[in-house]
Order: structure tokens, then sequence, then C-alpha cells
């Protein structure tokens, strides 16, 4: 109960964080002082400031941009691309179970971190290129589970029954299979998807040639700067990185949450 509540908190200061970069109205990327570079923390400058003198508690803020919705996409990519051809191929069978599910394996056969990586060679390393690719990357898996799962309850007698009784097989797939079977599986594996998203974004913006670019701030690329910038106080170079651990740290103990409600709905 403790990591659920501790989970939650984290996850709505991130959201918080999320609508309060709309709404402040600080120019993040124009407010440059550099008379200011390096100041510590006070009640102006919560964190202090960065080289530039720019306050690192509002570049902080402005960062979540870069994988908050994003990140949400990149689930939603992966449990309706995934969870649509695991479910045709559970519930049909025979060459469609085939065909989903060579489709569905496709981004396995490289690993994610690389399909990502290629997808942004060849189209451009957006936002929307990346959650789409990091969504792609986790179609195999979603497959996987949702096929397995479909294709053994489809033989059940209380999913014959309610077909006998006049239930469409809209209604058996998603009230009697996929939302009794399959919620926390598609949960989890969401999450994942979503903490891949996190965890691609942040990397490929602290190497500075595919990610997020200064002056746009990222937690990536404000780990960089922090690394090679002496002028920076300790808690200005901490901040990304622990506001980082954090978020990925919630998300993992909602994942291992979601894990123990599947384990007892099994």
């Amino acid at each position: 109960m403790k990591c659920v509540s501790w989970t939650l908190v984290v996850l709505l200061a991130l959201l918080l964080a999320r609508t309060w970069s709309a709404v402040s109205g600080y120019d993040v990327v124009a407010d440059v002082h550099p008379s200011r570079a390096g100041l510590e923390p006070d009640l102006s400058h919560l964190l202090g400031t960065d080289a530039l003198g720019r306050d690192v508690f509002c570049r902080l803020m402005r960062a979540t941009d870069a994988f908050v919705v994003p990140g949400i996409g990149a689930a939603v990519v992966a449990v309706g691309l995934g969870g649509t051809l695991g479910t045709l191929a559970g519930w049909v069978g025979g060459w469609t179970d085939r065909t989903m599910s060579a489709a569905g394996g496709l981004p396995s056969t490289m690993p994610r971190f690389i399909l990502v990586l290629l997808l942004a060679t060849i189209f451009s390393p957006s936002s929307l290129v990346l959650a789409l690719g990091c969504g792609l990357a986790f179609v195999p898996v979603v497959t996987t589970e949702v096929r397995v799962r479909v294709s053994d309850m489809r033989r059940k007698q209380f999913v014959i029954a309610g077909l006998m009784h006049g239930l469409s097989i809209t209604q058996v797939l998603g009230r009697h299979i996929l939302w009794s079977t399959c919620r926390h599986v598609l949960a989890r594996l969401a999450l994942q998807a979503a903490g891949f998203f996190v965890v691609v974004e942040t990397s490929l913006a602290y190497l500075g040639d595919i990610g997020v670019q200064e002056p746009i701030p990222s937690w990536g690329n404000m780990v960089a700067s922090g690394l090679v910038d002496g002028r920076l106080h300790w808690v200005a170079r901490l901040a990304p990185a622990v506001a980082l651990w954090l978020v990925l740290a919630a998300l993992a103990q909602l994942e291992r949450g979601l894990q123990n409600g599947e384990e007892r709905v099994g």
C-alpha cells in the first residue's frame, strides 16, 4: 500500500509539472541572464540557475513535455496495435493466427533501441517518430500475451454459452475476455512502453545528436549539461537525474502492482 501511495504521489507530481509548464508563462528558452549563472537555490530559483542564468526548476518542469504525451502515445500504439493483432490471432486461429502473429512479430527481428534509432534516422528524430518506434517495439510482446489468453478463453464453456445466448462477438471479447483476463497485462505492458520511451528520449537527449537539442530542455540534456559545467550548484546537477529516477521507479512500482493483480486473476 505504501508503494502504491508513493507511486501515485510521484505520478501526480509529474502531471502537475506538465500542467504547470503549460500555464506558467515562463520562457525557458528566451529567459537568458548570464549575470545570474550558477546561482544557488533560493526562494526565487528553487533549484538554482544554469550556466545561462535560466531557472533550473522551470526548465525541469518544462522538460516533462518531451516525454509525457509522447510516452502515452507509445503506450497507445503498443496496446492498440498489439492488442488488435493478438485478439484477431487468438480468436480466429488458423491462417489468421499465423498471419497476425507474424505481422506482430516483425518488430522483434531487431533490438528495441535499434528499431527506434533506425526509424529516427530514416524519418526524423521527432517525438512522434520516437513514440511510434517505442510503441512498435512492444507490439510483439503485446500480441503474444493477448493471443495466448484469447485463444485459451475462446474454448471456455461460459464463452460458448454467451455466444449461444445471443451475445455478440464484440461483447464476448470486450467484456468477458479482454476485460476480465487481459486488462492487467495490457496496463502493465503499456507502462513498460511508456517507461521505455522515457529511457529512450532522455538517453538520446543526453547524447545530443538525435534527441531534444538545447535550448529546448530535456532531462537528458540537463544531466549532460550538469556533468560538463562546473558552475552549476550540486542541487541543479542532481535534480534532473533524481527526477528521472523517481519517474522510472514509480512506473516500476505500478507495473509490479499490476503484475500481482494479474497473478491473482490468473
